[in-house]
């Protein structure tokens, strides 16, 4: 799969089960926050992800799915995403992965809640919350809990003892803006690579199963 990002447009590969890119992305960057645009654009939204990303240093990575993406349909089945325009946020392993003998879940959360996209101080808002549970490793806890207990409820019930920054739930602050969490079976690898060519392409891995609990 393939995947263009915006400015400068870099291309990096994305392989099923493992989620691999193969670009400029930084190797060191934390958190990966994805903009899928739709047919109602938000002019301002790009320019918001942009300068809030730049105050995070390399730990998030900022990137445009462009529409004409020859596996833009592959990409937004993949992130389960039902609408656009979506903000999707992950992460690297360390930050998003629960990994056992080789079996990895990682954790994702979707916003495609038009009113919450169109306004620029609360999309900025949850993502700020949303990166902080990812930076501070409870996405990532939550995952493994949840696997001990073979996925018993959805993954915002694990992350329930988790505060946010105004010491309430998050659950709350999640329902409250209409924010998603899931999982995918796999990781986010980056694999760099300064110009991606046919040969920097891994052969695509057979799909992993998804977890069955859903929201």
């Amino acid at each position: 799969m393939s995947l263009y990002l915006e400015p400068n447009a870099p291309l990096f590969k994305a392989v099923v089960s493992d989620l691999k890119l193969a670009s400029e992305v930084p190797s060191d960057s934390k958190v990966y926050i994805f903009y899928i645009p739709g047919i109602v654009n938000y002019p301002e939204l790009q320019k918001t992800l942009n300068a809030w990303g730049k105050t995070t240093g390399k730990n998030a990575f900022i990137g445009l799915l462009s529409a004409d993406a020859p596996d833009y349909e592959t990409i937004i089945t993949y992130f389960q995403i039902k609408k656009s325009p979506a903000v999707v946020i992950s992460g690297a392993p360390a930050f998003a992965t629960a990994e056992e003998e080789n079996n990895a879940t990682t954790g994702f959360a979707r916003i495609d809640n038009s009113k919450v996209l169109g306004n620029q101080t609360e999309i900025v808002e949850c993502i700020q919350e949303i990166y902080n549970l990812f930076i501070q490793n409870k996405v990532k806890e939550a995952i493994s809990t949840a696997k001990k207990e073979g996925f018993k409820q959805n993954l915002k019930y694990y992350l329930g003892k988790v505060k946010d920054s105004a010491g309430k739930a998050i659950n709350e602050f999640l329902k409250n803006h209409d924010v998603s969490i899931d999982v995918f079976q796999g990781k986010i690898v980056v694999a760099p690579s300064a110009k991606p060519s046919a040969s920097s392409a891994a052969t695509p891995a057979a799909s992993g199963d998804k977890e069955q609990k859903k929201e």
